[in-house]
């Protein structure tokens, strides 16, 4: 609450600085992509395993006439290589931007 022109800030008062806003809003959003990260990952690792043949888990939700797949998949293979990179990589760097945020939590003015 700055009067225009004026440098003085009451004590006390709620902060409308937009930065302000952000900062709450941060670390809810970095627990989100690193949930998402891992969760990515995982799925496309066991996409990326099906895809291979390596791993054999038989259909649990269908809305159609569904059957396990016996054979291995070039499409899911692909499907699940890119989701568990982009998972990874997600993971990562939420993991970083976390720890290297977490020292400086707080906006300094000019």
């Amino acid at each position: 609450m700055c009067a225009r022109g004026s440098n003085r800030v009451l004590l006390g008062a709620p902060s409308t600085h937009p930065l302000d806003a952000r900062l709450t809003y941060l670390p809810k959003m970095k627990t989100v992509t690193l949930v998402a990260g891992a969760i990515s990952t995982l799925l496309g690792g066991l996409w990326l395993l099906q895809g291979l043949g390596l791993v054999h888990v038989r259909p649990i939700l269908c809305f159609v006439d569904c059957a396990p797949v016996q054979e291995p998949s070039l499409t899911w293979a692909i499907v699940g290589l890119v989701a568990a990179a982009l998972g990874t990589v997600t993971f990562l760097y939420s993991l970083k931007h976390r720890a290297r945020r977490s020292s400086n939590n707080r906006w300094r003015g000019p």
